[in-house]
Parts: C-alpha cells; sequence; structure tokens
C-alpha cells in the first residue's frame, strides 16, 4: 500500500523545491516543478505558452518549462496595492 505525503511535507518539499530553483537557476523545470515554483495553475501555464510568454521545450517525451521564460512572465506581473487598515 503507497502511503501518501502529508499536507506538511507537500509544503516542505514544494519550499525546498523553490529555494533550490532559486538558488541554482535551472535552465528548465518540468511542468509539475514549475507550477509549484510559480504558483501558476497547469492551465494557466498553457495559455502563457500559447500566447508565447512562456517557452516551453520537448526532450524526448518530457516536457520542460524554459526557467528564464518563466521568471520573466513572473517579473512583469502587476504589483498589487494593498491599502492600510484605518
Amino acid at each position: 500500500m503507497k502511503h501518501s505525503k502529508t499536507y506538511d511535507q507537500q509544503d516542505h518539499a514544494s519550499s525546498s523545491l523553490l529555494a533550490i530553483a532559486m538558488a541554482t537557476k535551472p535552465l528548465a523545470l518540468r511542468i509539475p516543478q514549475a507550477i509549484r515554483v510559480s504558483g501558476i495553475s497547469r492551465s494557466g501555464l498553457y495559455r502563457l505558452a500559447a500566447s508565447g510568454d512562456v517557452v516551453f521545450l520537448k526532450c524526448g517525451r518530457c516536457t520542460l518549462v524554459e526557467f528564464a521564460s518563466l521568471e520573466a512572465v513572473i517579473g512583469k506581473l502587476p504589483k498589487v496595492k494593498v491599502k492600510a487598515a484605518a
């Protein structure tokens, strides 16, 4: 019987992946890794690829997301203005 990871284990794994990605600046990420690192949904990632904003690469059967293009998209997102509490 296969045991699933708890939410805390999954959250820790995601934060570890983010730390590794930011520290090493990989050339490309697999789709699930790109989703966890960016916080963008799978369908959102495919929409960005269709528009040309994110670059997908193919290596055999593996689809990769070019890290630099993903980073550029995140960098272009508008900042949120938060009002101070009254």
